[in-house]
């Protein structure tokens, strides 16, 4: 299974909801958990997401790179491990109008298959991993950005 996403301009690369940062422009390493094969079904202590506010779930989703490692809800209802393939972006800025045509794509098994997760469901189907050391997941994010 060929992990490498097209190429996206740079510009489309850090836009969709994350907030800005002063490292956005860097590319930083994919973020996954070892332990875990694509398509395994997930365990709620790697996942982030204790809260049941659906905007920090969807900020946490928002921050998902291209080969980040993730866990999406399958329709059988499991939480399975993914890898993002790519995130699409309806152009390359993001706003309220257009805001419902982002996505996260998927690859949810080992033979490929992959799964699109567009923004309004990003809250109810999509959970970044848990970082290791129990850090929040603004403070993983940002030190993964820097």
């Amino acid at each position: 299974i060929p992990l490498t996403p097209p190429v996206m301009p740079p510009a489309q690369r850090y836009v969709c909801l994350a907030p800005v940062s002063p490292h956005a422009h860097r590319r930083r390493r994919p973020a996954y958990l070892s332990e875990y094969s694509i398509g395994d079904e997930g365990s709620p202590r790697d996942m982030a997401g204790d809260s049941s506010d659906p905007r920090l779930l969807t900020l946490a989703a928002s921050r998902l790179r291209e080969l980040d490692g993730a866990f999406v809800l399958r329709s059988d209802l499991r939480w399975t491990y993914a890898v993002v393939v790519r995130v699409i972006l309806p152009k390359e800025t993001v706003d309220d109008d257009n805001i419902q045509s982002c996505q996260i794509e998927f690859i949810v098994s080992k033979a490929g298959a992959t799964k699109n997760v567009s923004y309004g469901r990003w809250a109810s189907g999509v959970r970044a991993i848990r970082h290791p050391d129990g850090e929040e997941v603004d403070e993983f994010y940002y030190k993964l950005r820097s």
